[in-house]
């Protein structure tokens, strides 16, 4: 397998920090999932702060609360990392409500919102899952586009 061209390894953080799908990278240290990276759209996406979203756990560094989302969407979540770690193979979830904490000047509160996301290991030099890249995508509009 051909090395990465230098400047592209060199530039590879502001490459990942940079780019527009929303991303995460987890250890998949059970139960927790703690968050090694998250990108700047992904902060900006789900209006958290990119600095206190590190070395939390998934489930504890985003907003899930009663009506944060369905019933079993962190249930739904932890079952799709499980399934990369048991499998070690991508696993998708096609839909989940994952609401968001409306910005001010809309009045606050929570506002809902519908979400696709792609869990995918990342393997060692031994074979072994040593991370799990979390990627999201609001797809709250196309949905009611849809129903328009």
């Amino acid at each position: 397998m051909k090395r990465v061209d230098n400047y592209l390894f060199e530039h590879y953080e502001s490459i990942f920090m940079g780019a527009p799908d929303l991303y995460l990278l987890l250890k998949p240290d059970r139960p927790g999932f703690t968050i090694v990276v998250a990108n700047d759209a992904f902060a900006e996406a789900t209006r958290t702060n990119r600095g206190d979203l590190l070395g939390k756990h998934f489930f504890e560094a985003l907003p899930y609360t009663e009506h944060n989302s369905l019933p079993e969407g962190k249930e739904t979540m932890r079952a799709s990392l499980e399934h990369v770690l048991k499998h070690g193979q991508p696993h998708r979830i096609e839909v989940q409500r994952f609401d968001l904490p409306a910005p001010p000047e809309r009045g606050g509160g929570m506002e809902v919102s519908y979400w696709m996301a792609l869990n995918t290991p990342v393997f060692d030099a031994q074979g072994e899952i040593a991370y799990i890249i979390h990627r999201a995508e609001n797809i709250t509009r196309r949905l009611r586009n849809e129903r328009d």
